[in-house]
């Protein structure tokens, strides 16, 4: 039944639940080996208090060098490869990607993971000061 209501969406009509999850767990598992090779360079030249200072923008950085040799240079991710998926819209087997909507689409993912991460330690660090701006549920 999962699988109809996939069918039923624009762009993953081929796509299973399982090849989605499948995709991201492969692009996860790369994208963490990029920040992992970054961390390990960054900390020849950085103590680790101050490594642990930049982590969110390690992070960051390994999302834009994953997502640059992959998505921003026009090819598909190798989660993407590994399950087959290509999004298509109207005619089937029509990809409904441009580059161009391709690098905004990784840009905006990358922005709003970057600002998530450094919201989030804005609200723990004015929680933690009993400042208040924090909110309490």
């Amino acid at each position: 039944e999962s699988h109809q209501k996939m069918a039923d969406l624009p762009g993953l009509a081929a796509a299973t639940p399982l090849d989605l999850v499948r995709a991201h767990v492969k692009d996860e598992y790369y994208t963490a080996r990029v920040q992992e090779e970054l961390r390990e360079a960054l900390g020849a030249v950085l103590d680790p208090p101050r490594l642990v200072v930049w982590q969110d923008e390690l992070e960051a950085c390994a999302q834009v060098l994953y997502l640059g040799l992959t998505s921003f240079a026009g090819g598909a991710t190798p989660g993407e490869e590994y399950c087959d998926l290509v999004p298509v819209i109207g005619r089937p087997r029509a990809p409904t990607y441009s580059p161009g909507r391709v690098r905004a689409w990784a840009a905006v993912h990358v922005i709003i993971a970057y600002a998530e991460a450094k919201a989030l330690v804005r609200l723990r660090r004015a929680a933690r000061d009993g400042s208040p701006n924090a909110r309490t549920a």
